[in-house]
């Protein structure tokens, strides 16, 4: 139980450096022309995630009937 809870304790944190780290580099490394583009793909894909996370969740739900 304790090393499933550090490793998930760990991935939450490696997460959040990632998210808030990867916008960075990107608008950083980019072109000036196409940086607010990137900068505003990289938000659009971190939604569509959480949507499709949550859409995921909700037809599985149906499907085992809980």
């Amino acid at each position: 139980f304790y090393s499933l809870l550090f490793f998930r304790l760990c991935q939450g944190f490696l997460v959040g450096v990632y998210s808030s780290l990867s916008p960075l580099i990107i608008k950083e490394l980019s072109p000036i022309e196409i940086s607010g583009t990137l900068g505003s793909y990289t938000q659009l894909f971190v939604t569509f995630g959480v949507f499709f996370g949550c859409f995921l969740a909700y037809v599985l739900r149906k499907i085992t009937g809980d």
